[in-house]
């Protein structure tokens, strides 16, 4: 098997948005079929990154509404981040978004 993977999820899941909870159902199961996934519930993965590594282990990615904020602090801590949140994507930012087109047609 491969090695562990530590993976923080900041997706507002303590909000009743149905596509919040969707978005958090669908990595937990995508996290079952690896077998080698822990998801951690942590809505400030990356506040004191370093800090966080030396005491938990850090993460080894985060899955994140992520606002321009969260994305700076990935840059900068050089942790993988893949944002679900559309408003603030940015060119070169790992995302999972939905697809308006496609939708409507």
């Amino acid at each position: 098997m491969p090695t562990s993977c530590r993976i923080a999820l900041a997706l507002n899941v303590v909000e009743p948005h149905p596509n919040h909870q969707d978005v958090f159902n669908g990595v937990l199961e995508y996290a079952r079929e690896q077998g080698n996934w822990t998801c951690f519930v942590d809505e400030h993965p990356l506040l004191q990154a370093r800090q966080r590594r030396k005491a938990r282990g850090g993460y080894d990615g985060v899955i994140a509404r992520a606002d321009p904020a969260m994305q700076r602090r990935s840059k900068a801590s050089g942790i993988p981040l893949v944002s679900t949140l559309y408003k603030h994507h940015k060119q070169g930012l790992a995302g999972v978004y939905p697809d308006p087109y496609a939708m409507g047609r």
